[in-house]
């Protein structure tokens, strides 16, 4: 299975003590300010509802403090520039060294809070949420005109999944940058096409691609990939009509581990096979990335799957266009799915006692505008963007780190089409065109109680835990197939029916059936 980081609950429970302590202590100096606070953000109210939607600038400059994660920060970053003059709001970053969710955690645990965190840990945020740090946006909707449309678009991805259990909403999720996280498959197509091969439609007809080209390069593996046992669970699943965790089935709506079905299983029979046949390498387990880049540039491999922007790299490895996007291969069920990868769970979280707080909830409103998005994908032309033959494209290939774009904090909903115009017109449309292989809704664990996550937390763990070594096992034949039936007993008899259950009713409570 995917690997999910799980926030650990005696740790959360000594940082929120901290925590508690801090606001103690935060509220008195902020008795201090309030007078001042309340007349700066009536100010900027003001001239916000005066702007009438016609502009985005506040009448009186301001200034934010955020927590981010932007390895590319740079004092002269053209993006926050670009914000700043759209809005007359500088924001000024803290930006920790090491892990970014221990810092998170000792930001929250100490006294001066900047007023907006960049939360990767959607769990962290309801838990620190529920005690009180975090602002519920519920409570400033009306405030956030853009954030409240974007809601309305889709409530079920934009803001139920990472809403908290108690019904508040702390995270204001984002938007459009996820698009760069397609999975999918890859192929050499010089090979395919020298070899007369047609790319496989089904997991048979792959089979037999596999044996083909075996044959032909007997000192290959025609099958490679990296990530082990994660990517074969969370990539090759939903094309057996299943995934690699708790979802709901798209036909019966039951509530089911992946892990523990017919199509899984059947996965697991074909990876034996080419396993046991010398069609995949030996090492699937722990070969590196740098080794699986080895072969898939040189004819020791010719079938993978990854992100599907890894054919740019690749061939930038090779030196020509070797490698191509492939449909995927049919397991079971009616259509090819691949994860749906496109959907977020990071994004702003607000201080409850935020020394900004109007400004803050303005930066973010405008980040999920529609002019925001336009211009922090884009920038000003010019400067961001150039214009050639009538479409626009990034004036700059380094995007990221040169202008800011799609760096963290810069954005709320994000136009993903301006990062294509840095590819080939062939492959970005080939991308595009790849999203209709999604599965047609966002998995995730659902917001739990207290009380749900001490199920989980005691029981999921070791099930996922459990389920992972006996795949690998299957797949190494170090455990027959025929055993299938006695390891989905071993399963239920670890609590899965318990921790199900505990899925189908967070889900029933957000309405999501």
């Amino acid at each position: 299975m995917k690997k999910r980081a799980l926030v650990s609950l005696a740790m959360a429970g000594m940082m929120m003590l901290l925590l508690l302590s801090a606001c103690s202590n935060s509220s008195d100096n902020n008795e201090s300010t309030t007078s001042q606070k309340e007349n700066e953000e009536t100010s900027n109210q003001t001239n916000r509802e005066a702007n009438d939607g016609t502009s985005w600038r506040l009448e009186e400059p301001a200034t934010i403090t955020m927590l981010l994660q932007s390895p590319y920060w740079k004092e002269d970053t053209p993006v926050y520039q670009w914000i700043k003059d759209a809005t007359n709001i500088t924001m000024e970053p803290t930006i920790p060294a090491g892990n970014y969710d221990d810092a998170f955690s000792l930001t929250m645990a100490g006294g001066d809070i900047p007023d907006i965190l960049y939360a990767m840990n959607t769990t962290a945020v309801n838990n620190y949420g529920r005690q009180g740090a975090f602002i519920d946006f519920n409570d400033y909707i009306d405030q956030m005109p853009n954030l409240k449309k974007y809601w309305d678009a889709d409530q079920a991805t934009n803001k139920l999944r990472v809403s908290s259990s108690d019904g508040a909403t702390y995270l204001a999720v984002v938007d459009g940058s996820t698009d760069g996280s397609t999975r999918g498959w890859i192929y050499r197509k010089d090979i395919f096409e020298k070899e007369g091969i047609s790319p496989p439609k089904t997991y048979d007809e792959l089979y037999e691609v596999l044996k083909s080209l075996k044959q032909k390069y007997p000192d290959s593996y025609p099958l490679s990939f990296r990530g082990g046992l994660s990517f074969i669970d969370y990539i090759l699943s939903p094309t057996f009509g299943t995934y690699d965790e708790v979802y709901r089935d798209l036909d019966t709506r039951e509530v089911k581990f992946g892990p523990a079905t017919d199509g899984y299983r059947q996965l697991l029979d074909y990876l034996h096979k080419f396993n046991e046949e010398g069609l995949m390498s030996p090492d699937w387990l722990t070969v590196s990335a740098e080794q699986w880049i080895e072969r898939m540039t040189t004819d020791k491999a010719f079938i993978t799957f990854d992100f599907l922007t890894r054919v740019i790299s690749l061939n930038d490895s090779y030196g020509s266009d070797v490698l191509a996007p492939m449909d995927p291969p049919l397991g079971a069920g009616e259509k090819a799915y691949m994860p749906k990868a496109d959907v977020a769970t990071f994004g702003f979280a607000v201080n409850k006692n935020a020394k900004h707080l109007d400004a803050a909830l303005h930066y973010i409103d405008f980040l999920f505008s529609d002019e925001g998005m336009e211009l922090v994908s884009w920038g000003p032309q010019g400067e961001g963007h150039v214009v050639v033959n009538g479409k626009k494209q990034l004036a700059d290939q380094n995007y990221r780190a040169n202008l800011g774009v799609m760096q963290f904090g810069s954005y709320g909903r994000f136009d993903y089409d301006s990062v294509l115009t840095t590819m080939s017109a062939d492959f970005a449309e080939r991308y595009k065109g790849y999203s209709s292989f999604n599965w047609p809704e966002a998995v995730q664990a659902p917001p739990f109680t207290a009380e749900e996550s001490g199920i989980t937390n005691l029981k999921y763990v070791d099930i996922t835990k459990y389920a992972e070594t006996n795949a690998a096992k299957f797949i190494l034949g170090d455990r027959p197939l025929s055993e299938w039936d006695k390891y989905v007993q071993e399963l239920d008899a670890m609590g899965l029916q318990d921790v199900l259950d505990v899925y189908e009713k967070a889900w029933d409570r957000l309405g999501s059936k």
